[in-house]
């Protein structure tokens, strides 16, 4: 039931214990997608499905730099 036998997982660590910031999180996102993120090597296996796991008092769609970042990569929440 729903197991994807071919499928590669690709960890990425964004925020570590001290926190981080909305750009450290919408860099994640367009690195792994496939994007260019200033400094950092291009990805050459882009993700196709993302899962995130976030916390925090407030919904990350309702963050224009999150709303952006997903829009930019025709990702769906």
């Amino acid at each position: 039931a729903g197991v994807a036998w071919g499928a590669k997982v690709q960890p990425l660590r964004v925020i570590g214990k001290c926190g981080g910031l909305t750009s450290d999180i919408t860099d994640a996102i367009t690195w792994a997608s496939g994007g260019s993120v200033p400094g950092v090597p291009n990805n050459p296996t882009p993700a196709e499905v993302m899962n995130l796991s976030l916390g925090s008092a407030n919904a990350c769609k309702d963050d224009p730099a999150m709303h952006d970042v997903i829009a930019e990569n025709e990702f769906q929440t």
